[in-house]
Formats: C-alpha cells, structure tokens, sequence
C-alpha cells in the first residue's frame, strides 16, 4: 500500500537484489547532479571529434564517403545510429570528421538521394535475409557462409573493420 521503496525494502517485500541496487542507483543520480557536493571534480568535456551537418534527406554513407574523399566507413564509425546504411528519410544530423571545411552541405546535396527498393533496402544494395550470429562467428565466415563478399556485407550492416560480433545479434544478407 505504497509507493516508497524504503518502506517496501524495510518490510521485505522486496528481492535482495533490488534491495541492494536501487539505493546504489539513487546515490549514482545524486553524485551525478551534483558531483562536487560529494567530493569529486568533474574536468570539463573534451570538444568533440566530428562536427555535424543536418541532412534533410536519405543519402547513401558510401556515396557521401566518395564524394568527401574519405575512406570507406569512415562514416559508419562516426554514426553508429544510421543501422542501414544511410541517413533516414525526414532528416537527421550527420556526423563528419572535423576539418572537412567550407562548402560540405553542397557536396551533400548534389549526391542522388538513397531510396528504398522492394525489399525494404537501399537501390544497388539491397536487403535480403536475416542470419543470426552464432558463438564464434566472424564476419569473414558468414560472408564465405552465405556467398558475399566481406565488404558488400559489412557495408550492408554498416559495420566498421573494428566491430565485434556478439551470439544472438541479426545481421543482414544482400538480397540475391
């Protein structure tokens, strides 16, 4: 008959666990509203290491890459929210490496725009099937597995050279 998470806990209507992590979750939220207040400096953020554009349409990462002159998924480094392959339709801020200069936004807008074909994906790549991450697969094997090349397939999922597969996770297949 109430809300108050010390009463519950105190009365032991609640697991040990929850017991034990919800006052540890308060105290982070307190120290993080006011950290010094508890005995800890904060330095100040370093200025981040991209600078954004706001895209207002769907551009393909690949063909933005070319036309900066920049390596292939440098942009799916930088924007690992953009899961396809491309900015989404209704606009969405693009991360750049700094330094790009002057005159980007017009790079951007001359590249055709990317759109969906049949199945969902981008025009020249795309999307088939589903494959499921098994424990030890790399990319490199579920290329060679399903008959792609690495880079079609790492492009697709927009995974940078660095990433780690996980078990479980979903990878996308080119469509055939």
């Amino acid at each position: 008959g109430t809300p108050d998470f010390f009463t519950l806990a105190d009365r032991g209507l609640l697991p040990k666990e929850t017991r034990n992590y919800v006052p540890q979750l308060l105290a982070a939220a307190a120290i993080g509203r006011d950290p010094g207040r508890f005995g800890f400096e904060v330095p100040p953020l370093p200025a981040p290491a991209f600078d954004s554009v706001l895209v207002d349409r769907p551009i393909r990462l690949a063909s933005a890459e070319r036309a900066l002159g920049l390596g292939q998924l440098t942009l799916a480094q930088l924007n690992p929210q953009l899961l396809r392959g491309s900015t989404p339709p209704g606009g969405s801020w693009l991360r750049l490496p700094t330094g790009l200069g002057l005159g980007i936004g017009a790079r951007l807008d001359a590249l055709p725009p990317a759109s969906a074909g049949p199945a969902g994906g981008l025009r020249g790549d795309r999307m088939g099937a589903l494959v499921r991450v098994r424990r030890g697969d790399t990319v490199t094997d579920l290329a060679a597995r399903h008959g792609v090349s690495e880079a079609r397939l790492r492009r697709l999922n927009a995974l940078p050279t660095w990433y780690r597969l996980r078990p479980g996770q979903a990878l996308r297949l080119p469509a055939a």
